[in-house]
C-alpha cells in the first residue's frame, strides 16, 4: 500500500482537487480514536458512507505515531490528504500552516466529523464559545445544536475563527467524548472543562 499522503507535500495537487470541488472539503479529525469495536455503528456507518461517497478532498487529521494504522484502515483513496497532528487537534507545524494551505486552495465549505466532540444546545454552547455562537447566529441554522469540547468541537471552533467560509458538521459523524476507563460518554456537563483543558495541553 502506499504511504499516506501529506498534505502540505502535496499542496499543488490537493488545490486542483478543492477547484474541482468548488471549494468544498471534508475534515476528519482522529477518526479512529479508540478501537474500531468500541465505536458506536450510527458513527460508523455514518464515516463510512461519507468517506466512500464524497466527491469532495478530505483532509484527514491523525496523530502521527498513527497515521499508518489509519490510512490501511480506509480505502486507498487518491482524494485523502493527511495533516499530522500533535497532542489533541493541534496539527504538528500549527494552525497558521493548516489554514494557510486551506485558504490558498480556496477552500470555502468543510464538512466536519471525527472523535470527539460534544453535541449541545446552542444556547449551552454559548458561555463558551463565543465566537460559533456569533457565526451560527449570522448563517441562521434551522438546527438547535452545535458542537463543543475535545478535538472535534476545537477544530470546529478553529474554523470558524479562520473565515474559511461555511463550517458544517453531521451529529453522527461526530463521536462524544468519552472516558477510555469506563468507556462511557462524558456528562455534557465535564464538556467544558474537557475543552478547557485540551486547550491549556495544546498550548505546549
Amino acid at each position: 500500500m502506499a504511504e499516506p499522503k501529506l498534505l502540505f507535500e502535496n499542496e499543488a495537487e490537493f488545490r486542483k482537487q478543492v477547484k474541482a470541488s468548488n471549494g468544498r472539503v471534508v475534515v476528519v479529525v482522529h477518526p479512529f480514536c479508540v478501537e474500531p469495536n468500541r465505536l458506536p455503528h450510527t458513527y460508523v456507518r455514518t464515516r463510512k458512507s461519507i468517506l466512500q461517497k464524497t466527491k469532495w478532498p478530505v483532509v484527514i487529521m491523525e496523530e502521527k505515531w498513527k497515521l499508518n494504522q489509519t490510512h490501511s484502515a480506509l480505502e486507498n483513496d487518491e482524494k485523502h490528504y493527511y495533516v499530522e497532528t500533535s497532542f489533541g487537534p493541534t496539527p504538528a507545524y500549527g494552525w497558521k500552516k493548516l489554514h494557510k494551505a486551506l485558504k490558498n486552495a480556496g477552500v470555502n465549505t468543510i464538512l466536519l466529523g471525527g472523535m470527539f466532540g460534544g453535541i449541545v444546545n446552542r444556547r449551552d454552547a454559548a458561555a463558551y464559545h463565543p465566537d460559533v455562537q456569533r457565526y451560527e447566529k449570522r448563517l441562521n441554522r434551522r438546527t438547535t445544536e452545535s458542537i463543543v469540547g475535545a478535538c472535534v468541537g476545537l477544530t470546529y471552533e478553529e474554523m470558524i475563527k479562520a473565515k474559511h467560509g461555511k463550517v458544517r458538521f453531521i451529529p453522527a459523524f461526530v463521536n462524544p467524548p468519552i472516558t477510555f476507563e469506563t468507556r462511557q460518554p462524558v456528562s455534557p456537563s465535564k464538556w467544558p472543562r474537557l475543552q478547557k483543558l485540551w486547550k491549556r495541553l495544546a498550548r505546549h
